[in-house]
């Protein structure tokens, strides 16, 4: 998609182990000697391991191109064999030729055994790489050791390579593999990038691609990106590809801190998975406090639509996702940490509210709060989160539900800048036994304001600092709209769309020539929209685009922003 914005004649951040964009760190050049030396002195056994990840599918392919002609080798890419499959794969990749079309095992090791004599005599070597070794069976393992007993007095006749993760080394610690890891001629460990070499393998894989300096990553952004990757180069791929998306949709070459930090946030996507001690921690927490909010009747959506790993996953309850359950929830819930309350501050009503239009002028396209006004009560009340959003969008705050006030929810998993971004008061769903709802209503550029309610003699309002809470987690959220604006399936081809698209970019200050409107694909500008919204950016108008294009496109409608 953006190769021609950037002058590039290839995707240079592809996922595929493609070895012409193999960035020879110090810690690849060190493990190819090493593979290059226990190959060609005929050691037996190698055994390289990396995290996930670093590199180690494609230096094995690069590997292939550096052995000389003589070398005969076998991949297997697919370690998920029984003995006797795993030896009728090395057989097949080594191109050796089969008297019986079903041999059995003593056949096949026998027809290897004389090819390899058969390449020994000939000066030649043979390599087997298994690749992705630690999901072999121990037997299997157990297997490949007997494969190294293949050898003259002289040499050995077969060099096993095995890769794999980590946790192949303590595969291989286990009592009954003693005799094979006293084999083990040569080991290697890939680490992930240093530091210093991100930005290097960053303009590395611009080049391959065709164009150095097709991009400027700023130092904000490498940091960014260090921060997060860990120097791991599939990450890092994955997160500039992110980044040259929402730097076309901007149409600028430079990648700001900004860019690389929503390109992370799109990627960490809608399943976070909590430690057993961050569950435990949030599970405390919602024990020692309590929200005062009376439960709020609606038309439930079921689970799955909202996270489908959420019953066995969240334990007590998500407010700014897993990684800040323990902290959030605390500090919305317990009397000690409630943050400071302002109690003159209260959000802006929308206008609609103050002055109800007359029905028989009403357009459309407006929210059907413009016929509704809320009467005022000097009587103070107890009003639930749903119900001060409610009354937020100027309708009943004691409806019985959505439908009843003329609105529908949209349910999304997502973090709290980009609900900031989006500008709509929402939901937040706290996920203990009353599965209890705080309402996010405001949002300054140092804080975010929750509602609560008011039971018990407590604040309604409580701050806290978003330097905190940006950093942290996912969020189980709805997000109200009027029911004419619902999301559906069909709302990525709502015929209001391009208009909502023009109205909402033109609010954003994002300047489109009419006549690129005309003929700019319509994903050209959700991804113009994406970007200056500060959303991920995909191209797709899914909820959060929706609910964000619904925001900008109508200014009357309840904002966060003080």
């Amino acid at each position: 998609m953006y190769k021609e914005f950037f002058h590039l004649v290839d995707e240079p951040f592809r996922m595929t182990p493609d070895t012409r964009y193999l960035f020879r760190s110090r810690r690849h050049e060190e493990a190819i000697s090493s593979l290059l030396y226990g190959i060609g002195e005929k050691k037996g056994f190698i055994v390289i391991t990396g995290e996930i990840g670093t590199g180690k599918t494609t230096l094995c392919r690069a590997l292939l191109n550096q052995l000389d002609p003589h070398t005969k080798t076998a991949i297997i890419l697919n370690p998920s064999l029984s003995a006797s499959e795993l030896l009728h794969a090395i057989v097949d990749d080594l191109g050796i030729e089969l008297k019986k079309k079903e041999p059995t095992q003593k056949e096949l090791m026998d027809t290897l055994n004389a090819f390899l004599i058969e390449q020994a005599r000939a000066g030649g070597n043979v390599a087997v790489i298994i690749d992705e070794a630690q999901n072999l069976d121990v037997n299997v393992l157990e297997f490949i050791r007997m494969l190294s007993n293949l050898e003259t007095e002289q040499e050995k006749l077969l060099q096993l390579i095995l890769v794999g993760q980590p946790e192949l080394n303590e595969i291989l610690k286990m009592d009954r593999l003693e005799q094979l890891r006293q084999r083990i001629a040569v080991r290697y460990h890939i680490t992930p990038l240093e530091r210093d070499e991100i930005p290097e393998y960053i303009r590395h894989r611009l080049k391959i691609a065709g164009n150095e300096r097709a991009v400027s990553f700023e130092k904000g952004a490498v940091d960014a990106i260090a921060e997060y990757t860990g120097g791991t180069p599939r990450l890092i791929n994955i997160i500039c590809d992110k980044c040259l998306l929402a730097a076309y949709a901007l149409e600028t070459k430079t990648v700001t801190e900004a860019i690389a930090r929503k390109a992370i946030v799109d990627h960490e996507g809608p399943v976070y998975r909590p430690t057993s001690e961050r569950r435990q921690r949030a599970a405390a927490s919602l024990g020692a406090a309590e929200i005062g909010e009376e439960s709020w009747e609606e038309d439930r959506i079921p689970d799955a639509a909202v996270s489908p790993s959420r019953p066995g996953n969240i334990v007590g309850g998500v407010l700014l996702g897993v990684l800040a359950a323990g902290i959030v929830l605390v500090i919305l819930h317990s009397a000690g940490l409630r943050g400071r309350v302002d109690e003159q501050r209260r959000l802006p009503r929308s206008p609609a509210v103050a002055t109800p239009a007359s029905p028989s002028k009403k357009d459309s396209t407006k929210s059907v709060w413009t016929e509704k006004a809320v009467e005022k009560s000097t009587e103070p009340e107890v009003v639930t989160a749903a119900g001060e959003v409610l009354r937020l969008w100027g309708a009943d705050p004691k409806a019985k539900n959505f439908a009843e006030a003329g609105m529908a929810a949209v349910p999304v998993m997502t973090d709290l800048p980009t609900l900031a971004a989006i500008n709509l008061p929402a939901l937040i769903k706290v996920l203990d036994k009353q599965e209890k709802e705080v309402a996010l209503v405001g949002v300054t550029p140092t804080s975010y304001e929750f509602y609560r309610g008011g039971e018990g003699g407590s604040e309604p309002i409580v701050r806290y600092p978003r330097v905190t809470l940006d950093r942290e987690g996912l969020v189980n959220a709805r997000i109200p709209l009027p029911a004419n604006f619902a999301f559906t399936t069909a709302s990525p081809a709502d015929p209001r769309l391009s208009k909502m698209l023009d109205d909402a970019l033109e609010r954003l200050g994002v300047v489109v020539p009419w006549k690129n409107r005309r003929r700019e694909p319509l994903a050209r500008r959700v991804l113009r929209f994406q970007s200056a919204a500060g959303l991920p950016v995909d191209g797709v108008v899914g909820p959060l685009t929706w609910c964000a294009l619904v925001s900008y496109s109508h200014p009357e409608y309840p904002s966060l922003r003080k």
